[in-house]
């Protein structure tokens, strides 16, 4: 009985030791999540596209996370600054492109009323077309990318909308230059891709930054500007009243619009503004 109770003390035993040892190689749901909590805030503190967001993507309106670890492992790249200052540097190399193809059609005028016939031109060049799949291609691949890091959360964001705007006009214009579509249509198409110009701004932090400025400033500046038109207009009507009589009486050599200058309010806010705002022709009437 004894021995009996000795070796059922020594299983128990040995079964604590064994049910430890299996919940100490367990992982530790809390260790993981705070893993993926401060992949998370790595996440937000280093991307600009979602500052001005009050829900980020990877969480709901709860601020319980969603996203699950591969999702997170490929936002980490997709959603960090050091992606977009890469995608920056395509954007920017995209634009000078442009530049050299504008110039190749501009070469084209006035020998060639169509681009198409111009052999010079960017859509006969092999290089130009294939450059341009090339950045659309690259441009999709972002975008297909994102969709599926961020889910219907894609579509809540401006820049992001920005972007498939682009890539599919892009796709639009290349569609319809396979079938021999208008021209013109194509050329706006192509203007349309200076608008991926504005994802620069993400790219380069203090250009964010000062963007960002400007455009919280921008009620202070309407306010300023009103307060400046009123005091304008103020003026004038004091100019027209004091000044106007002795003004119309003056011959301006070389001046046909001198002597009219102040003959009513709307001239002398004109002039007003033309000589002490804009510092033009100040010794015309002034002096």
């Amino acid at each position: 009985t004894v021995a009996a109770a000795r070796s059922r003390g020594g299983a128990m035993m040995m079964g604590g030791v064994s049910a430890r040892s299996v919940a100490s190689n367990r992982p530790n749901p809390a260790h993981q999540n705070a893993e993926v909590k401060k992949v998370i805030e790595d996440i937000k503190s280093e991307s600009l596209r979602y500052t001005q967001r009050t829900r980020p993507p990877w969480e709901d309106e709860d601020g319980v996370i969603l996203w699950d670890r591969a999702r997170i492992c490929l936002g980490r790249i997709i959603l960090s600054q050091y992606f977009e200052a890469v995608m920056g540097v395509i954007i920017i190399t995209n634009i000078g492109l442009m530049w050299w193809e504008t110039d190749m059609d501009a070469a084209c005028f006035p020998e060639y009323t169509d681009l198409k016939d111009c052999p010079g031109s960017s859509d006969n060049s092999v290089v130009m077309v294939l450059v341009n799949r090339l950045l659309l291609v690259i441009y999709t691949a972002e975008g297909v990318a994102r969709l599926y890091v961020e889910r219907t959360g894609y579509f809540y964001n401006k820049w992001n909308l920005l972007d498939f705007s682009v890539v599919l006009v892009g796709w639009g214009a290349m569609a319809f230059q396979s079938f021999n579509m208008n021209m013109n249509f194509l050329r706006a198409c192509r203007v349309v891709r200076l608008v991926r110009a504005a994802r620069v701004l993400l790219a380069i932090r203090e250009l964010y930054m000062l963007i960002n400025g400007m455009a919280s400033s921008m009620r202070t500046i309407l306010y300023g500007t009103a307060m400046l038109m009123a005091m304008l207009v103020l003026w004038s009507i004091l100019v027209v009243q004091l000044v106007h009589p002795t003004n119309v009486l003056i011959e301006y050599a070389g001046c046909t619009r001198c002597a009219e200058g102040f003959h009513t309010v709307a001239a002398t806010c004109l002039t007003l503004f033309q000589q002490i705002i804009a510092g033009d022709s100040w010794g015309a009437i002034s002096v």
